[in-house]
């Protein structure tokens, strides 16, 4: 097979895309090129079993990612607790602090609280009752002592009114 004598052209033009696969996976440098040495020694080993030259890359690209996977595998069971890296990588997936979107949503949850305090005693009650205590209309219009119909029209009246005091404050 021709490719067997133009080896180094393979490694020299795939070797730092499959660093890249391998990093993205071990999330170490070292641990990538360590990755991708063992990527062409594989390789090298089983060339015969590559039919088409022209899925060259995509083999590498599969190749690369599994064994970046069973690397991560037995570095995980080696260590047996997980690495600074790994501690740290799942804290930031738990938790991706957004202090734009913390402060608008603080910004928010104060203008629905002013906006609530403006409605009138009853639709105070109803929408408490609903959004606080989770009740349905019927054991609303019970705690109340009103008609189930009575309940259904505050919830509907303090909506608008919240919907319009909400969005006048929004918009200004």
């Amino acid at each position: 097979m021709n490719l067997i004598l133009d080896f180094n052209a393979v490694y020299q033009s795939h070797c730092i895309r499959l660093k890249h696969i391998a990093h993205s996976i071990t999330k170490d440098y070292y641990l990538a090129e360590d990755v991708v040495q063992e990527v062409f020694i594989k390789v090298w080993n089983n060339l015969e079993q590559l039919n088409e030259e022209n899925k060259l890359g995509a083999w590498l690209a599969v190749i690369t990612t599994r064994t970046a996977i069973d690397v991560m595998r037995k570095e995980r069971n080696k260590n047996g607790v997980a690495t600074e890296q790994e501690i740290l990588a799942l804290i930031a997936d738990e938790v991706q602090p957004n202090v734009e979107d913390e402060v608008a949503f603080q910004m928010l949850r104060r203008d629905i609280k002013q906006a609530f305090g403006t409605l009138k005693s009853d639709y105070q009650h109803v929408i408490m009752l609903k959004v606080d205590q989770g009740l349905k209309e019927k054991e609303i219009a019970a705690v109340l002592d009103v008609n189930a119909s009575t309940v259904k029209n505050r919830m509907h009246r303090a909506r608008k009114k919240l919907k319009i005091t909400l969005s006048d404050r929004l918009s200004s």
